[in-house]
């Protein structure tokens, strides 16, 4: 065995190869850092922190293109100085020159498979923690400078005259764990309304742009984040204290002790889509796909669909006195609707002229008497919404073309359209609908009590093809890791053997064949994880799309060894 070459080749390959990826690595690290960093959401001494978390997560793109870039160089280099040729009148074939090339490529395999499957995942949540903890503190930094914040995934524009970060405290009934706590002094809140469209045929103005619906201001505020461990999910809900509210019916201010906001998500910079999981998560998500935030989301909309359904039936069965609750306490809604029916994923609420849609507010908890205000339209649509931290759902109520009329002066006051929000029903939602498994909840769904609704046949059956997909994606992800950990050794077997096929030729010239073949490869194998959809056909041509990248690797590599065992 010539060992002396061995030795030269591995060492001269492995110090190329070393400081390749970490050039790559490097680059690429830094291009994943610009657009939280353009976002604001990384400050100066995190960037840093976030680049050392995101560099393992890229050594999967990195190692193809540097293995075939160092062998490259290598072997145009022995093949130049006529050392292959040497070699080979000397009694010693191609196989056993390329050798340690293959022992090389072998070893970079595994270690890219145990990357995959083990550290990448690991590092992507890290840094997605680096980015939410930081987004967090950039938050606490603007408040202080006493700059308006707007959270626009939340429709939130928040101003406080302090803001000081605190411990997380346990909180008695949630579901999930507190995980940073912000007290706000001299606190203004103002909510986004982003209108809904019209529905289908219904004729008037278009509907208005985002504006401030309501504004709100206290003497305190909490900020609390929520996150779930076993998800990374995260969850953000403000309490206001000693709160004075703009009421845009009267006109008028409300006065309160406490108001809490929906919980409302944080968006994360990293999805728990297969290909940032562990080979052990991607068998939990086979077990339990409800793990998945995609499915859990599909889920809540599922059970919000049936919460919709149950409050139609709830609704018609006492129309004429639903008592709903608002959100500040002893808020109470007294509904009446002649006409109750589905509309998508709405309730439509339909009056006549003799006898509108009524809703009755009275503000002292009990519901006697005359109310404080009330409510006549001709068409409401109520809306159901879940939450993550809450399983009991919400109400939202949209009433059209309302008149409002004042219990105390018996004054009228027309609007356009009045907005009821956060509203409940307590004990309405039936215990199939809270925290369930996915089969469980699509048990539920099948039952005779649902079988009316077609918002619920809707979303059962997209729950059903989210399942297939998802079980797709896991295993059409675990072949892309494993096609994707076998191309760094051809790539790194290819850029060797056509240095030594284009002996004489620049590097570049080389090289540019093996970047060529390295990014197809690449295209083709990414290209059969999105094939592979869910279902039996679609999964096998996915399947086969991603292994036929290697499948080109290994016919180009074997077209050109019969070239070369010819001279």
């Amino acid at each position: 065995m010539p060992w002396t070459l061995y030795k030269y080749i591995l060492r001269e390959t492995g110090k190329l190869l070393l400081l390749t990826t970490l050039v790559l690595v490097v680059v690429m690290s830094f291009g994943a850092a610009v657009q939280p960093m353009s976002d604001g959401k990384l400050s100066p001494g995190v960037l840093v922190k976030f680049v050392l978390f995101t560099a393992p997560t890229v050594l999967g793109f990195a190692l193809p293109f540097a293995g075939a870039f160092a062998s490259t160089l290598v072997f145009i280099r022995l093949a130049n100085d006529n050392e292959i040729l040497a070699c080979s009148a000397s009694g010693i074939s191609y196989l056993r020159i390329l050798a340690p090339v293959f022992a090389l490529g072998l070893v970079l395999t595994g270690g890219m498979l145990l990357l995959a499957n083990s550290v990448v995942p690991s590092f992507y949540r890290l840094a997605e923690r680096t980015v939410e903890s930081d987004a967090i503190t950039l938050l606490v930094t603007e408040l202080n400078k006493q700059r308006f914040v707007e959270l626009k995934e939340q429709d939130l524009v928040i101003y406080a005259e302090t803001a000081t970060q605190f411990p997380p405290q346990p909180i008695t009934g949630s579901v999930m764990p507190m995980t940073q706590l912000i007290q706000l002094e001299g606190v203004a809140v103002g909510e986004i309304v982003t209108n809904p469209p019209r529905p289908k045929g219904e004729k008037g103005p278009a509907p208005r742009p985002p504006h401030i619906g309501r504004d709100t201001t206290a003497k305190s505020a909490t900020l609390a984040v929520f996150g779930d461990p076993e998800s990374d999910d995260a969850w953000v809900q403000l309490t206001l204290d000693n709160v004075v509210r703009y009421d845009p019916v009267t006109g008028g201010l409300i006065r309160v002790d406490q108001l809490p906001t929906r919980p409302l998500p944080i968006p994360s910079l990293f999805s728990d889509s297969p290909k940032f999981l562990s080979s052990s998560q991607l068998k939990a998500y086979e077990r339990e796909p409800e793990r998945h935030k995609d499915v859990r989301d599909r889920l809540r909309d599922l059970a919000s669909a049936m919460a919709t359904e149950s409050l139609r039936q709830a609704f018609v069965e006492v129309k004429d006195h639903a008592i709903l609750h608002g959100p500040l306490t002893g808020d109470r809604y007294v509904l009446s609707a002649p006409k109750i029916e589905e509309d998508g994923d709405l309730l439509r609420l339909s009056g006549d002229a003799n006898e509108p849609v009524r809703v009755a507010f009275y503000a002292d908890g009990r519901v006697a008497g005359t109310p404080a205000r009330v409510y006549e339209a001709p068409t409401a649509f109520v809306r159901v919404r879940t939450n993550a931290l809450n399983p009991e759902p919400s109400i939202d109520m949209e009433l059209r073309n309302v008149s409002v009329v004042s219990g105390g002066s018996g004054t009228v006051v027309g609007n356009k359209l009045i907005e009821l929000r956060q509203l409940s029903w307590p004990k309405f939602l039936p215990d199939g609908l809270k925290d369930r498994r996915a089969a469980d909840l699509l048990d539920e769904a099948r039952r005779e009590t649902y079988s009316e609704s077609e918002s619920v046949w809707a979303m059962t059956h997209s729950v059903q093809q989210l399942l297939a997909t998802l079980k797709g994606k896991i295993v059409a992800q675990r072949h892309e890791r494993a096609a994707s950990a076998v191309s760094c050794a051809l790539l790194l077997l290819l850029g060797a053997m056509l240095s030594i096929r284009f002996r004489g030729q620049s590097p570049l010239v080389v090289y540019f064949w093996s970047f060529l073949l390295a990014i197809v490869t690449l295209i083709i194998i990414s290209s059969g994880v999105n094939v592979a959809s869910g279902t039996s056909a679609s999964l096998m041509m996915g399947m086969t799309v991603v292994w036929s990248g290697n499948a080109l690797l290994l016919v180009v590599l074997l077209l050109t060894y019969r070239r070369l065992s010819r001279n």
